[in-house]
């Protein structure tokens, strides 16, 4: 009963916090917005994570494709905008898009992403992979914001595979 109990309220956590990210940038969400937003006192809220952070995190690592991962991880080598455009949908997907301008998110995004790889491919070409996939965002970022994963990982993906960069 009590797995039960923790499931729910970290379920009822979870989904507050995505309703909240679709509202308001991730630096400026606060524990009381947390609590507030899923209609818990604070101390449940820290009862199942640290802080914020720790709570996106655990978000991430719920949230995903693990198995699909694992089954198309060449699909991920060859083209992995293309790959992380449909391995990530709904609600995680606009929670992505919504928040892209928020470096607090974006920096513990990328940690997250990184950390998350690592350990569940333990292989050194997928930190390959993302070191050009970072590389490529940031340049997105400076020269081309209006790509995101959505609208141009053809495009994205054509620069991961000829590393270049189209003219400015």
């Amino acid at each position: 009963m009590n797995k039960l109990r923790n499931n729910r309220a970290r379920k009822i956590i979870f989904d507050a916090f995505v309703d909240l990210l679709m509202k308001k940038r991730f630096s400026n969400i606060t524990i009381n917005d947390i609590a507030n937003a899923a209609m818990i006192h604070r101390n449940t809220f820290y009862h199942h994570f640290k802080d914020k952070y720790d709570l996106l995190d655990q978000l991430f690592v719920a949230t995903f494709p693990y198995e699909r991962f694992k089954k198309n991880l060449n699909s991920f080598y060859d083209h992995p905008f293309k790959f992380l455009n449909f391995a990530y949908y709904g609600d995680v997907y606009r929670v992505l898009d919504e928040q892209r301008n928020d470096e607090s998110f974006i920096d513990e995004r990328n940690l997250m992403t990184f950390k998350l790889f690592v350990s569940k491919f333990h292989n050194s070409q997928v930190v390959w992979v993302l070191g050009k996939v970072y590389t490529i965002i940031i340049w997105c970022e400076y020269y081309k914001p209006e790509y995101t994963f959505r609208n141009a990982y053809k495009q994205l993906d054509h620069i991961y595979q000829t590393g270049k960069f189209p003219e400015i």
